[in-house]
């Protein structure tokens, strides 16, 4: 159900834009359509970048319909809303487009990427996610957000507890199988490289005995919003976590590794434990309740505050493609953790 909310925009674009929130009741995603597809949106943007701003923060996530796919349109969009970044620390394949822009993961198409926040297995990640649909799959392959905001009534009062006392561990583990060499994955060149790299970024190195390295990153369950001050829940638990895969998928990793701390991604408590299968389908069961989708239609834009908002990728068949951008790197070694880090 869309409810017709009307916002700050001139007389004059009464007839070239319209627009609605897609849960009302919530207040998330407002959705804005051009009811020409020859609309100068980006210039409509560029004159009213406070207006989107507040309406980016009300309500999570901005989409914009209604014009044709146009990749060079889309990031001069993107870059209105903060400096341009490109990904870190790789946790799956992308294909760079141009400057900036890359394709969505190349995840295999009949797997589900679970709900994350984007990079937020890292100290520093982006305060913007965008997304545009080049090509709309045959079926499937939406790209379903989640609401983050005072996300506690939604879980157990003993996982909250935890989560927000201790935070997560990110474990990772690039071995010489691994689709991406760890040396690329971090950007360095040797063993050397990689040790001060981590040294500053607070990672936690460990080199395994086949010369490949295990990183642990400690981050917080949990932050504020820099403008909003709203609590809200952030990371990458269910991602990152084997027991949110499909069974089978589940079963091999846990044939092919005895512990947590072996497998190639895992995430447990602060304290180390592992986040059980009941607790990560609680959280599963959590984000989706939280969670507003819609089918991709080519041209699509997506801009979604990357605090405020989860996001993941359904399984879908034929041709998908979508496009990603990421804006405004956030770097909570520098802005000082305990201004984003949020407890009991």
């Amino acid at each position: 159900m869309t409810g017709q909310i009307p916002i700050a925009i001139g007389d004059e674009l009464s007839g070239l834009l319209s627009c609605s929130v897609g849960w009302p009741e919530r207040k998330f995603v407002r959705i804005m359509g051009c009811l020409s597809p020859d609309f100068d949106f980006v210039g409509y943007a560029r004159d009213h970048v406070e207006v989107l701003l507040n309406e980016l923060y009300t309500h999570g996530a901005l989409l914009i319909r209604g014009l044709p796919p146009d990749i060079e349109r889309f990031a001069t969009l993107c870059d209105l809303f903060g400096p341009p970044a490109s990904h870190s620390e790789l946790s799956s394949l992308r294909t760079r487009l141009g400057d900036g822009v890359y394709t969505s993961t190349d995840h295999p198409a009949d797997q589900k990427i679970q709900m994350h926040n984007e990079q937020a297995y890292l100290s520093y990640w982006p305060k913007i996610a965008s997304f545009m649909c080049v090509t709309p799959p045959m079926s499937g392959g939406e790209t379903p957000i989640a609401d983050c905001r005072d996300f506690d009534p939604e879980l157990p009062a003993d996982l909250r507890s935890r989560l927000r006392t201790q935070g997560v561990k990110y474990v990772r583990n690039i071995g010489s199988e691994s689709t991406i060499p760890w040396k690329a994955v971090y950007g360095v060149e040797s063993r050397e490289e990689l040790e001060v790299y981590c040294a500053l970024k607070n990672i936690e190195l460990h080199w395994r005995s086949d010369g490949t390295p295990r990183t642990i990153s400690s981050l917080p369950a949990y932050i504020r919003h820099p403008v909003t001050g709203t609590d809200c829940f952030f990371n990458n638990i269910v991602s990152a976590s084997h027991h949110s895969l499909a069974p089978r998928q589940r079963a091999q990793i846990e044939k092919l590794f005895s512990t947590a701390l072996d497998q190639p991604n895992s995430v447990l408590f602060g304290d180390g434990e592992p986040i059980s299968f009941d607790e990560i389908q609680a959280l599963l069961s959590a984000y989706e309740r939280r969670t507003f989708q819609f089918d991709w239609a080519a041209g699509d834009i997506l801009i979604a505050d990357n605090v405020l908002v989860a996001h993941a990728r359904n399984p879908f068949k034929g041709a998908r493609k979508v496009v990603v951008r990421i804006n405004d790197i956030n770097d909570t070694l520098d802005t000082g953790a305990s201004a984003w880090s949020v407890g009991l």
